[in-house]
């Protein structure tokens, strides 16, 4: 079913959990070693905004930084600021 809900603002309020339509994700992502960014697919339904997206290192980073550096309709991507000797693992989550 495709419709407007009446009395609600769409910029504020959030639907989650429906059937059919993924609003929510997690999984691991990996950068290799030699690599300054993985792209991974977030499976949602539609494209997240950046503020939604959560990435936290699993491994050692080696004093290296890393973020969120853009999120798209298919992907998003964690970046860091220099290649890493070993890969890195993180752990991602988008949510509403």
């Amino acid at each position: 079913v495709t419709a407007k809900v009446a009395g609600l603002n769409q910029s504020v309020n959030k639907f989650s959990r429906n059937l059919g339509y993924q609003t929510e994700g997690s999984g691991p992502a990996t950068v290799i070693a030699g690599s300054t960014f993985v792209d991974v697919a977030h499976g949602m339904a539609y494209t997240p905004n950046l503020n939604s997206v959560r990435a936290s290192p699993i491994t050692d980073t080696g004093a290296l930084r890393w973020w969120v550096e853009s999120v798209d309709a298919t992907t998003i991507r964690i970046r860091m600021n220099a290649a890493p000797g070993a890969n890195v693992s993180f752990g991602w989550s988008v949510a509403p």
